[in-house]
């Protein structure tokens, strides 16, 4: 298996807001400040996401649900996988009906995807998991988080190969909410995970969260901000080895009038920051997966934003800095946005996430790098619906799989799953609970 070593596996978190299913901290932030006593109705400011009617056909058209759906209202999506061989790969994400929601775990074992059982906290009503990264069939982890009443905190499962089970996993101190969006690991001993947290008093303000299990327990490791920000988010992670790990986000300086990329990286002993570019024609970049196939070959993905239009981002680390590498978008389109990265190879490199041209429905977008430059490769899109891909990963034999969510417009979400088999991209069946 070829591991971008996380977000979420290398693998990605996944961020909605409201009726969009589209980006990850969306969803946070709407809980903290409807559910969150703490802030006393204020809104936390949200980066630009695509326009609800964005996921609206023009028509409606009517899509037969599952056979396996049950509840007038119900949600499926997923965030994030992870493969390790041709018949044994993991997807994460979440499942609602009415006003619960609950982690949703699927795993293809030979053939077919199939839902697998997965634990909830007791005494909430919201749980979901962003990222997962499997190491061995035996070895896989999914890290997310959980509401009680007015409580965020994060969540962490774990799979021995027989069954799930939640780990224990500690909260940032006086936060009211403590979130996980990225996970990855090195060995069974040596796992990260990070994402962000917020205070239960005082202004509204958000910080990176890193996590470190060291084959015993998960323990918070001290992560930096940058001066002067008070909205900080980690969204994506990747893991090399014990003394190279990368992190990405974005962050505000000026209460979320604009934002910028943030990069971090653990060399054995600290985390620090380290200068990653900003798109000089955008007031605003972002940056949401990041994927690594050696020290000297790490990629970042995510987007930029003019204001009017927003437009797909990738960045490149060759050993000593990062850079932006040209992308291209849909013709058309006024919105792309690549949330997911998969680093194969050094001429082998896949992105995913979505597309929108202003009028129909928003679309999968995925691109691939070949040690020259990046190009679109067309993915398909269920008929009638709008269509997004939150995460991909690599099997080593060079096919891929990506997943994400399907919609006809709010509350009906369904899984998405495609496969790359070499030569096109395809739409594989997915349970929806």
């Amino acid at each position: 298996m070829y591991r971008e070593s996380s977000a979420t596996g290398g693998r990605r978190a996944f961020h909605r807001l409201g009726a969009v299913a589209v980006l990850s901290s969306a969803v946070v932030l709407s809980g903290l400040a409807h559910s969150s006593t703490a802030f006393a109705g204020q809104e936390p400011p949200l980066p630009p996401e695509i326009p609800t009617q964005g996921w609206l056909p023009p028509a409606m058209p009517t899509v037969p649900s599952s056979p396996n759906r049950v509840g007038a209202e119900f949600e499926s999506r997923l965030t994030s996988t992870s493969a390790i061989s041709r018949g044994d790969v993991w997807a994460v994400g979440d499942s609602s009906n009415d006003d619960t929601t609950k982690t949703l775990i699927e795993h293809k074992n030979g053939k077919t995807w199939k839902v697998v059982p997965s634990p909830n906290p007791a005494g909430g009503n919201f749980a979901t998991l962003n990222a997962v990264d499997a190491l061995s069939p035996d070895n896989v982890w999914a890290v997310g988080y959980s509401q009680e009443e007015s409580t965020i905190s994060t969540l962490i499962e774990h799979w021995d190969g027989r069954a799930w089970t939640i780990v224990p996993s500690p909260n940032a101190d006086g936060a009211a909410a403590t979130t996980l969006y990225g996970v990855s690991a090195v060995t069974a001993n040596d796992v990260w995970a990070v994402g962000y947290s917020a205070p239960g008093a005082g202004p509204i303000t958000f910080h990176t969260i890193v996590m470190h299990w060291d084959g015993t327990a998960w323990t918070i490791v001290p992560s930096p901000d940058p001066s002067g920000t008070t909205y900080v988010f980690l969204l994506g992670l990747t893991a090399l080895s014990a003394s190279d790990v990368w992190a990405v986000g974005y962050y505000s300086d000026d209460d979320g009038a604009t934002w910028n990329t943030l990069i971090e990286h653990w060399d054995g002993t600290e985390w620090t920051i380290v200068p990653s570019p900003n798109r000089r024609s955008a007031s605003s970049s972002f940056l949401l997966g990041v994927s690594a196939s050696s020290t000297n070959d790490v990629w970042a993905v995510g987007h930029s934003s003019d204001g009017s239009t927003t437009n797909s981002l990738t960045q490149h680390w060759d050993g000593t800095s990062w850079s932006i590498v040209p992308s291209p978008d849909p013709a058309g389109s006024t919105i792309g946005r690549l949330l997911s990265v998969e680093a194969v190879s050094a001429n082998d490199v896949w992105a995913v996430g979505n597309s929108y041209d202003g009028s129909t429905l928003v679309t999968t977008l995925t691109e691939h790098w070949n040690g020259r430059k990046w190009r679109i490769v067309p993915s398909p899109n269920p008929a009638g619906v709008a269509a997004n891909l939150n995460s991909v990963d690599a099997l080593p034999n060079g096919k891929m799989w990506a997943v994400g969510h399907s919609s006809t417009g709010f509350p009906d979400l369904n899984t998405l799953v495609e496969k790359w088999n070499g030569l096109r991209w395809k739409l594989v069946a997915s349970p929806n609970p």
